[in-house]
């Protein structure tokens, strides 16, 4: 195991990531996945509606995010999850171009594959999840011009930073 996590431009400590666990204890724990690098699992049972995990900030998503009055996301469950399972986020139903797209490795026959933003399968995100867990400012009007595609990028950096 390394001793360091290298997610795009953050590098987090094994240290960090054992004083997290020990903050959630219980409840969350970060630890590597088969095949796929880092994760986060859960710890206890959650009902579907639970609010899961609050925070700043694959496809067959267990999480869905909502936008809560600090405007942070809050994640709830989306289906029922169990101890050991991993949390899963959707990412297109928050961002409307990915700086950098990824690959999808969650395994379901309709799998999008790459990820790379709202933008680009919103019809799919929409059917999927419906109007309710997609950010809003991704349902206002045409997102291909330049007006919408600079209010997504300015919301979702605040979500995140």
């Amino acid at each position: 195991m390394s001793s360091t996590l290298t997610a795009s431009e953050t590098t987090i400590s094994l240290k960090d990531i054992q004083q997290a666990n020990l903050r959630h204890e219980g409840q969350i724990q970060i630890r590597e996945t088969i095949n796929k690098g880092w994760g986060v699992f859960s710890l206890q049972k959650f009902q579907r509606g639970d609010l899961v995990l609050r925070a700043k900030g694959l496809q067959t998503a267990n999480l869905v995010a909502r936008r809560n009055v600090d405007g942070a996301y809050d994640f709830y469950a989306h289906s029922d999850i169990v101890p050991s399972d991993e949390f899963t986020f959707d990412y297109e139903t928050t961002e409307y171009e990915l700086q950098s797209a990824f690959d999808c490795h969650c395994g379901d026959e309709d799998c999008r594959k790459r990820l790379k933003g709202f933008k680009y399968h919103g019809e799919d995100v929409l059917r999927v999840f419906g109007r309710e867990y997609v950010a809003q400012y991704l349902l206002q009007g045409d997102n291909d011009d330049d007006e919408a595609h600079e209010h997504a990028t300015t919301d979702a950096a605040a979500a995140h930073g």
